[in-house]
């Protein structure tokens, strides 16, 4: 009785200990060039551009955010990949930017937050 008691416990034991070290592997956050926006395929061609970002493979980027009438924003310039994020470099904004934009490891957008300004873009397709 003794003895299987023992190894009774030896076993839970074990078995706490190997399922307590256990995590899931974190997923890897992949990045694509492209447009960053939010589609609006109903209304195609007949609003202007709120807001979007354009990555390219040659490590420039164009901004646009049209959010607020009184500062618009139209630039360009350079980007830089670090980790799982991407900073928007050499530009010549008039106004602050969201210049550091965090991958989505879950789905295929971007996000980023400028003091209290948050502001999600996801990869925008062609409209069908």
């Amino acid at each position: 009785m003794k003895t299987s008691k023992l190894i009774l416990l030896a076993i839970c034991a074990i078995s706490v200990v190997a399922l307590s070290g256990y995590k899931k592997a974190p997923r890897k956050a992949t990045f694509t060039y492209g447009s960053y926006g939010v589609c609006d395929c109903e209304g195609a061609g007949s609003k202007e551009i709120m807001v979007r970002l354009t990555v390219n493979e040659d490590f420039t980027f164009s901004y646009i955010n049209n959010a607020d009438p009184a500062k618009k924003v139209d630039i360009t310039g350079k980007w830089v990949w670090d980790g799982d994020k991407v900073f928007l470099k050499e530009h010549n904004s008039p106004y602050p930017i969201h210049d550091r934009w965090a991958i989505d490891k879950n789905s295929s957008c971007i996000k980023s937050r400028l003091v209290m300004n948050y502001t999600r873009l996801c990869k925008l397709q062609p409209c069908k």
